[in-house]
């Protein structure tokens, strides 16, 4: 299977059992051959994820840690620590009524010294920067929260402060590259 971000192209081999040794060897010289110009690539070392539950998809470094655990997807950084969540869960929930302090008090659970330096809203995507402390390390928090009113998905980035700038490009390229599918 060969796909971009707008297209899927599968090939398939029926083959006769009798002339499946034979056939390996005429399958490998086409799918090693097979040219195919992308018309909506995936950011060039960064490898899809896809969702059943929630219906999502979007990109992650290739060389990174992967794991999911209880639908969160987890993406961690092996050399700079720096750690991605990307969850859904069902909800009806919207932000229409959600306040920067409902926010803060949200994100500083479980995280010490907590600091709210960035937060916008609107009835169905919240946007939010701040920063705690791990250990001896000034962590940078940032956050995307989308409520569809069926399902609430959370793209959490956790980056140490001193790794924040080299990690601004890699994850605008995670959220220019999230799409829910309804």
């Amino acid at each position: 299977t060969f796909f971009d971000r707008s297209d899927a192209i599968r090939l398939v081999f029926t083959i006769n059992g009798t002339y499946a040794n034979k056939a390996i060897d005429y399958i490998t010289v086409i799918t090693d051959n097979f040219k195919w110009q992308r018309q909506d690539p995936f950011p060039e070392g960064m490898l899809p994820y896809y969702s059943s539950y929630g219906k999502y998809e979007f990109v992650y470094p290739a060389e990174w840690n992967t794991g999911i655990s209880n639908n969160v997807y987890l993406i961690q950084d092996p050399s700079s620590g720096s750690a991605i969540s990307v969850m859904a869960n069902e909800s009806s929930v919207t932000y229409e009524k959600f306040s920067k302090l409902d926010y803060a008090n949200y994100a500083a659970n479980g995280r010490s010294s907590y600091v709210l330096q960035h937060f916008s809203s609107d009835n169905n995507v919240i946007y939010a920067e701040g920063s705690y402390m791990s250990g001896n390390t000034n962590m940078i928090l940032v956050q995307y929260l989308i409520a569809t009113g069926k399902y609430e998905y959370a793209i959490t980035f956790e980056v140490p402060k001193s790794h924040f700038e080299e990690q601004a490009e890699l994850m605008q390229k995670i959220i220019n590259t999230f799409r829910i599918y309804t």
